[in-house]
């Protein structure tokens, strides 16, 4: 199993990994900015900004039974927050941060990458037709629809 929970590990101590990804990167242009990077069973992987280019990579390079999940950082940071610092990282969170579940990805999946896919979970059904981000191109997939796919693959 490639995608572990921690794999990146943290803001401050970094581990460069799969896909070219660091914890905290910052990406001009970005698709995902302080995105939560999630595996098919809910455990974070890391955080950071994702540009098109990143996207791409990972979606070629994934293994037939991953998924890259993307939350936003709303969902993926500040939900967890119990006490707010100045900045971000002086937040305490709750330990669920780095693992809170199948469910909760599920139901606040912003982006899902799977093998040769990008996928956009549009949340308020406006979207009909495929998004194009810096040259990816990414199907539109409804809640129900991501949740099924991530299921699907959880249950492999």
């Amino acid at each position: 199993m490639r995608l572990t929970k921690g794999m990146y590990g943290t803001e401050f101590d970094g581990t460069r990994g799969l896909f070219g990804l660091r914890c905290g990167q910052i990406r001009g242009g970005e698709i995902a900015h302080n995105g939560g990077w999630y595996n098919h069973r809910g455990e974070k992987l890391g955080w950071g900004d994702l540009a098109a280019v990143d996207f791409g990579r990972i979606s070629r390079e994934l293994m037939p039974d991953e998924l890259f999940i993307v939350l936003g950082e709303q969902n993926s940071f500040w939900e967890f927050v119990e006490k707010i610092g100045a900045i971000g990282s002086q937040c305490t969170t709750t330990p669920t941060i780095e693992a809170p579940g199948v469910e909760y990805v599920t139901e606040r999946a912003m982006y899902i990458i799977s093998p040769g896919k990008c996928y956009y979970v549009d949340r308020c059904g406006s979207r009909k037709e495929d998004l194009v981000y810096g040259g990816v191109t990414f199907g539109v997939l409804s809640p129900e629809t991501a949740g099924a796919l991530i299921t699907a693959v959880a249950s492999l």
